[in-house]
C-alpha cells in the first residue's frame, strides 16, 4: 500500500492552512499548530523541509510566519510530498523494496510500477486550490 508518513500528512495540513491564509499574508506556526493540536516545535521541523523545496517562504519577528512561496493552482499535493519524502509509492517499489524479500521474483512488480506511475500522475494533477473554497 501507498506509505505516507504523518510527516508528511502535517505537511499537506500546513500547506492548505497556508493555501486558506494566502491572501492574508504570514500565517504565525503556532496559530497553525494550536488549529492542528500539534506540537509547533514538531511543525517548524516539517516547515523546514516545506521552505528547502522552495513551497513556503518564512519571515521572523512579530508579524512574520510562513506563507506559501507560490499560488495554491500552482503547488501539487505530489511536490508537497516529495518536499518531506522524495520516494512517494507504494511500499515495494523504489528505495522501500528493500524490505521486501520477494521483490526481484514477484509477478506483480510491473503492475505495482504502472499503479504507482499513474497514481503520480494523479498527485500531479491535484493542486492545493482544490482543498480551498477561494482559490488563489
Amino acid at each position: 500500500m501507498l506509505n505516507i508518513s504523518t510527516k508528511t500528512d502535517y505537511a499537506l495540513m500546513i500547506m492548505i492552512e497556508l493555501a486558506k491564509s494566502y491572501k492574508l499574508g504570514y500565517l504565525s506556526l503556532s496559530k497553525i499548530a494550536t488549529k492542528m493540536n500539534v506540537s509547533a516545535s514538531y511543525l517548524t521541523q516539517i516547515a523546514q523541509f516545506l521552505i528547502k523545496a522552495g513551497l513556503v517562504d518564512s519571515k521572523e519577528g512579530k508579524f512574520g510566519g510562513l506563507k506559501l512561496a507560490k499560488s495554491a493552482k500552482s503547488i501539487s499535493v505530489l511536490n508537497v510530498l516529495e518536499a518531506i519524502d522524495e520516494n512517494i509509492g507504494l511500499k515495494c517499489i523504489g528505495t522501500n523494496s528493500k524490505k521486501c524479500p520477494s521483490i526481484n521474483q514477484c509477478g506483480a512488480k510491473s503492475a505495482w510500477l504502472i499503479i504507482t506511475n499513474d497514481l503520480k500522475k494523479i498527485l500531479t494533477k491535484k493542486k492545493l486550490s482544490s482543498f480551498v473554497s477561494s482559490v488563489v
